[in-house]
């Protein structure tokens, strides 16, 4: 570290400063184009690699006596260095129980890159012979990109692109080399960039719903996640919650979520209620101060997401639906090759989900069309064509032709298939049964390129090469959890880094446009005839 000390010297009058005498000093009279600066010099920073940033600024002269305006756009791009992959690294085996500790995670190289535009106020001190010495202070903003061979087309991508605010300070001396020409020899920090940072006490998370997802998913990743502490359970059925928490040894249990928003002291909750209490559980814990990761579906309609979307707009709480395919290791490499443009123009995607489940083992709510919203297909068939629709990158649905089997005029479908058309020739056919008669489940989701072909469960990727069809399945160690519960894990792990800021995570508004093609679904098949959106 080198230590400079920079003694400014002034002559300015006294005069007694008011409030209102400051005021009277700023005009916009004399803000006007006065110079243009080019700038380049070294980039330092904990996490980078040395490297140079380069930018220009505008002169816009003089708001106030001895105070300038400049405007500017810089430019940088850099590497992080190993301690920071190794972090990365380090966050990346928690998604994944590996209890051999057998393999290794290793991501490459990563380049981030910002492009900053600025404003700045400087305060001027002459010094004489034609040397000028500022301080300064301005506002930023950053579009930030990450990149890396790796992580191309991932969430670890994703979570280092953020466009975000921040405040420079600058200190500096100008020498005037003619009327026309200065050089300027000045630093410039970062105050605040947008970033986080860590925070030592644990997010504390609320169990809203005892049920099957809360037991079988959510409860046994929050119990493993560091950083993370289960504050409470909450049933309508109180003594569901107790064993729960005395299984998971959590502290404290509840009968009413609105004890838990007042109570508890949660950071976030997870809603894992019937599906028809989810809008108003979200918009309650949205209006207490508290993010959301609600179980699918966020609402019932259309007019009900919206409403949890302005909620919270209005609150300023992070709300994320659970689809926890995404996060699947298989899928995260399918996107990976779709996004690098290793499979073409994606064409067609063809998935499948075959489970058991006798009428006589399902609650009461999830037979009931009008708490449930759906069967098979909301249960089985929203989240592969919510999968597809994201990995397509949300084309706009044109047509779709649903045909449903229902028992029950009042009940839900316990089987059916779906075809959805975009405007953009891809197509999307999902089937799903909830009487599947086989051993065991059945589970398949298959993409076709105009280059390749991809499917998961086992994950098998073929592009063509030489006018041959070659396997190019990345390969590799793997631990011992289940697609099921790594998927969980790194829902939660992304989740987490949202509410704190560590990801720049847009609102889900793809759940409207979700939203629109499940009830297309069920009026194509109620109706009898395709739906035309």
């Amino acid at each position: 570290m080198v230590g400079v000390t920079v003694v400014f010297l002034s002559i300015i009058p006294s005069f007694q400063l008011t409030a209102q005498g400051v005021l009277n000093q700023f005009s916009y009279d004399n803000l006007r184009f006065s110079g243009i600066q080019i700038d380049a010099g070294p980039l330092g920073s904990s996490e980078l690699t040395g490297t140079v940033a380069a930018g220009l600024r505008i002169d816009y002269g003089m708001i106030a006596p001895h105070v300038r305006v400049l405007l500017g756009l810089s430019y940088f791009r850099s590497e992080f260095d190993s301690q920071a992959r190794a972090r990365f690294e380090e966050r990346l085996a928690t998604l994944v129980n590996d209890p051999d500790s057998n393999f290794t995670i290793d991501i490459g190289r990563i380049f981030w890159s910002d492009i900053v535009a600025d404003v700045d106020l400087q305060y001027q001190i002459p010094q004489g012979r034609g040397i000028m010495t500022y301080i300064g202070l301005g506002a930023s903003a950053h579009l930030r990109n990450g990149s890396g061979t790796a992580i191309k087309g991932t969430f670890v991508e994703d979570a280092l692109d953020e466009v975000t605010a921040g405040f420079n300070a600058t200190i500096g001396m100008e020498f005037a080399l003619s009327k026309a020409w200065r050089f300027t020899l000045d630093g410039r920090g970062v105050v605040s960039s947008g970033r986080s940072r860590e925070v030592n006490d644990p997010i504390r998370v609320g169990v809203i719903g005892a049920g099957a997802i809360s037991q079988v998913a959510h409860l046994p990743v929050l119990r493993r996640l560091p950083g993370v502490e289960v504050a409470a359970i909450c049933d309508n059925d109180l003594s569901k919650s107790q064993a729960l928490a005395t299984r998971f040894e959590v502290q404290d249990t509840y009968d009413d979520i609105e004890e838990v928003l007042r109570y508890a002291n949660v950071d976030a909750v997870v809603i894992c209620t019937p599906n028809h209490l989810h809008e108003i559980h979200v918009t309650s814990a949205l209006a207490a101060g508290v993010h959301v990761l609600c179980e699918r579906p966020l609402a019932l309609n259309l007019a009900g997401v919206e409403r949890v979307l302005q909620a919270s707009e209005k609150y300023g709480k992070r709300v994320m639906v659970g689809m926890n395919h995404r996060f699947r290791s298989d899928v995260q490499a399918v996107r990976g090759f779709l996004a690098g443009g290793d499979l073409g123009a994606l064409q067609a995607v063809r998935g499948g989900w075959y489970t058991f489940q006798p009428s006589r083992q399902l609650l009461g709510w999830r037979l009931r069309r009008e708490q449930a919203g759906g069967g098979a297909m909301l249960d089985l068939g929203l989240p592969l064509i919510d999968l597809g629709l994201w990995l397509a990158g949300w084309p706009a649905p044109k047509r779709i032709s649903a045909h449903l089997t229902t028992p029950s005029k009042d009940g839900v479908e316990d089987m059916g298939s779906v075809l959805i058309v975009c405007e953009n020739g891809v197509s999307l056919t999902v089937d799903v049964s909830w009487r599947h008669m086989g051993e065991g489940e059945r589970f398949w989701f298959d993409l076709v390129g105009a280059k390749g072909s991809a499917a998961i469960q086992p994950l098998r990727i073929f592009k063509e090469q030489h006018g041959t069809p070659t396997d190019v399945t990345p390969t590799g160690a793997t631990g011992r959890e289940t697609p099921f519960t790594q998927s969980y894990r790194a829902e939660w792990t992304y989740f987490l880094a949202v509410i704190k800021g560590d990801v720049n995570a847009p609102p889900p508004r793809d759940q409207l446009a979700l939203q629109r093609v499940l009830d297309a679904v069920y009026r194509s098949a109620d109706e009898g005839h395709d739906v035309l959106l």
